[in-house]
């Protein structure tokens, strides 16, 4: 542990959990929401890509959403608390805590319909390529989240004995894990309700660019 306070120290630390926040924001909610449910959208429709994405995949990834919202900004208030009894022990004068900006995410899957222009079904080839960007996102995830566990533990003002602080390493521990779990089971059960979509279905016909380009033609 630091004797003399160091506001140099404690801002950066600050925002090494706060841009671990970022990065598991880009990853977990940004890429996913681009990378994997608007681009099912274009090529998988019907009440089966409703009904998993709706109460499967939304369901799982919101969790770990709200449960990363919390645990950083418990990590930050704790960090802050414990920088000014710091501030405090040492007289230091001037120092004003650093509030949490991460916003709290939730998945928009409105991309995924029951038809596009009437038509139902998948572009399976497409629809299983697109499956190979979750573990991509789970890695994305799992990174950002070490780094926030380092930053908490190497911070140099916070005491790694300390029972708080234990729980905020152990809390950020098991979001990784549920990520990596979470993410896991939904590509298993997408992997199956694919198949299902290509026996009732089969293949979509039109994407929702075609589709698209086809009503501009008036067609």
């Amino acid at each position: 542990m630091m004797t003399g306070f160091n506001p140099t120290v404690v801002s950066e630390s600050i925002r090494s959990v706060e841009e671990a926040y970022n990065e598991l924001m880009n990853s977990l909610y940004s890429k996913t929401q681009s990378d994997f449910v608007n681009t099912m959208g274009d090529i998988w429709a019907c009440q089966l890509a409703v009904n998993y994405f709706g109460n499967t995949f939304k369901p799982g990834v919101d969790q770990l959403l709200a449960d990363a919202y919390t645990n950083f900004a418990t990590t930050i208030s704790v960090m802050n608390a414990e920088a000014m009894a710091w501030a405090q022990r040492t007289l230091y004068e001037g120092w004003s805590s650093m509030e949490f900006g991460g916003e709290l995410k939730e998945l928009d899957v409105t991309a995924i319909k029951e038809n596009i222009a009437d038509e139902r079904g998948i572009i399976e080839a497409e629809a299983t390529s697109t499956l190979n960007v979750l573990p991509v996102i789970v890695s994305s995830s799992e990174n950002a989240l070490d780094s926030a566990i380092s930053a908490v533990t190497n911070c140099g003002f916070l005491d790694p004995s300390d029972l708080q602080v234990q729980a905020l390493i152990t809390a950020l521990t098991k979001l990784k894990q549920a990520t990596s779990e979470t993410i896991s089971e939904a590509t298993n059960a997408a992997k199956q309700v694919i198949e299902e979509t290509v026996q009732v279905y089969g293949a979509l016909a039109r994407t929702n660019a075609e589709t698209s380009e086809g009503m501009a033609s008036g067609i």
